[in-house]
């Protein structure tokens, strides 16, 4: 209780600065409780957005430390495939495939994104299909029509390929 008054205040100098102090402190309560809505009964014809960050040429021990939390599968070919789930996974992919390109400067890196049934782990198929016809064949990241729709006001984007974080601010009204 003392926590949600804290998260509430209206001083800002109350409440924690930022997600992360927030994650801490509600974990240094011990609680258990789950929220009623945190999307672990979802039905099997649920579909949830996930962002795929396929790379080649990145040393898989330095890509796999700046993806922590993502689901990785290792292709025959030595290419790294992150699964990014949760929210917003599109901002965290284009942010993890600009970390990725600033390691490995010559590395070929795509992103998409698309839509995967809630249990069923094969209809990530399609979606890693895609970042595969997209990967560019070295130094840059191309990012699909969704991905590109979704980042265009927070990141750079020209002809399909991650350029940087967006130059300019929008304004709240």
């Amino acid at each position: 209780d003392e926590l949600l008054a804290r998260m509430l205040s209206k001083d800002p100098a109350q409440r924690p600065r930022d997600v992360g102090r927030a994650l801490s402190a509600i974990a240094a309560t011990g609680s258990q409780r789950t929220p009623s809505n945190s999307g672990g009964t979802l039905g099997d014809r649920e579909q949830r957005l996930v962002s795929i960050v396929l790379v080649r040429g990145v040393p898989a021990r330095e890509a796999r430390g700046l993806l922590p939390d993502a689901e990785v599968i290792e292709l025959a070919d030595g290419a790294l495939v992150f699964a990014l789930r949760g929210l917003d996974p599109v901002t965290h992919a284009a942010s993890a495939a600009l970390s990725l390109r600033r390691i490995a400067a010559g590395s070929a890196i795509a992103v998409a994104t698309g839509r995967m049934l809630t249990g069923h782990e094969l209809s990530i198929g399609p979606i890693i299909d895609r970042a595969a016809t997209l990967l560019p064949a070295t130094g840059e990241t191309a990012v699909d029509e969704l991905s590109a729709a979704l980042l265009s006001d927070r990141f750079e984007i020209e002809a399909e390929r991650l350029i940087g974080v967006a130059r300019h601010t929008i304004e709240p009204r």
